[in-house]
């Protein structure tokens, strides 16, 4: 699934990643532990295209998606497309409602119209927003929040879902419900 070779990753004088070696396998979880500025959203952000390292090989399923120092953009479309992504991170559209939210990203993932709103509705209910699908996202709570970007990292089914730190925000019963 996830395969990283020697990679490298400097930050003006700082190397954030120097010569890491990663191979993930279908069916496994893995889980970066360390502390701040260990490399761990670099490593993330650099699998996924989001960041450019300096040096190594990466390759998300069957496909090289970094090698000699450049990313090949048609290899990583393909591969993003069976991955989900929650970001430690992100914006959400405060004058959307949950279910607006994840019609457009299903458009953007191309799922049928047919299996949209069926889609929809399940990861609603997976993540507790189903009461609040109608309420604006602008009136979330952090956790609620949190809910909605793993709701959006699951709306393609992916084969591979990376999350990077996904329980912030979340209480205490929020956290139990997603280690289940």
């Amino acid at each position: 699934m996830i395969r990283i070779e020697n990679l490298v990753k400097v930050y003006k004088d700082v190397r954030a990643l120097d010569g890491l070696n990663l191979e993930v396998k279908p069916g496994q979880v893995y889980g970066f532990l360390g502390p701040n500025g260990a490399g761990k959203s670099t490593t993330i952000l650099s699998t996924l295209g989001l960041i450019f390292p300096q040096e190594g090989r990466i390759q998300l399923f069957d496909h090289e998606v970094f090698a000699d120092g450049r990313f090949d953009e048609n290899q990583l479309v393909e591969a993003k497309k069976r991955v989900g992504y929650m970001p430690e991170h992100a914006t959400l559209w405060d004058f959307l409602t949950p279910e607006q939210t994840l019609d457009i990203i299903a458009d953007a993932f191309k799922i049928p119209k047919t299996e949209k709103g069926k889609r929809i509705n399940e990861l609603l209910e997976l993540v507790g927003l189903k009461e609040a699908r109608k309420r604006k996202v602008g009136k979330f709570s952090k956790g609620m929040r949190q809910r909605l970007l793993l709701a959006q990292a699951l709306i393609n089914d992916p084969e591979l879902l990376i999350l990077d730190e996904p329980m912030t925000g979340l209480d205490p019963t929020g956290i139990a419900e997603f280690k289940e």
